[in-house]
């Protein structure tokens, strides 16, 4: 059975804490989302070969930056970052995603590329190094629909995209199985709020 370190969407309690939010109304609207996500991964983590689950996850030397989910296995480390965007089309041409037909810049984001590297390089120099999955980021609901926005025609950069109901149904197919290698465990722990 895994572990569960850390609070789900608790660097977005306050407004003045999650720069990128407009206001704290949308930093609550986040936390949330992160939440949801949350209750999905720590489900997994306690069956009986459950991974660790790691929530509000600082970057090294990432400014600040955060992962809102690293789930680590026994033989892999899954980065996640959860998305309660309104509902809308979001579509990837070119390398640039879109929202209906207008640009889309959160949406091409290299949070999750950036934080893979440094996570890797971190434990490396600890004496832990694992191999990574690719990232993946998941639409959760916001509070003004009950479904998360679909994703099949988005394509972030490095990374792959589901809705918060697929992961949920369909866990297996993504999330890291087995007891986090302890090293590695305690890395992460340390990076967790």
């Amino acid at each position: 059975m895994g572990s569960v370190y850390g609070t789900a969407g608790g660097s977005l309690e306050q407004a003045s804490t999650a720069s990128w939010a407009a206001n704290e109304r949308v930093a609550q609207i986040g936390a949330a989302g992160e939440r949801s996500l949350a209750r999905v991964l720590e489900a997994w983590a306690v069956r009986p070969d459950g991974p660790d689950v790691f929530h509000d996850v600082t970057v090294p030397n990432g400014h600040g930056a955060n992962i809102d989910h690293v789930v680590v296995g026994s033989s892999e480390v899954l980065l996640i970052d959860a998305k309660a965007w309104r509902p809308a089309f979001y579509w990837t041409y070119g390398g640039v995603t879109r929202r209906g037909f207008e640009a889309f810049p959160f949406g091409d984001k290299r949070t999750l590329p950036n934080a893979l590297a440094a996570y890797s390089k971190l434990l490396e120099r600890r004496g832990a190094p694992m191999p990574f999955s690719v990232p993946l980021v998941v639409t959760v609901p916001s509070n003004t629909h009950p479904k998360s926005a679909p994703v099949f025609a988005y394509r972030p950069i490095d990374a792959r995209a589901r809705t918060l109901e697929s992961l949920a149904r369909f866990p297996q197919l993504v999330l890291p199985n087995g007891q986090a290698p302890h090293p590695t465990a305690a890395v992460f722990a340390t990076l967790t709020r």
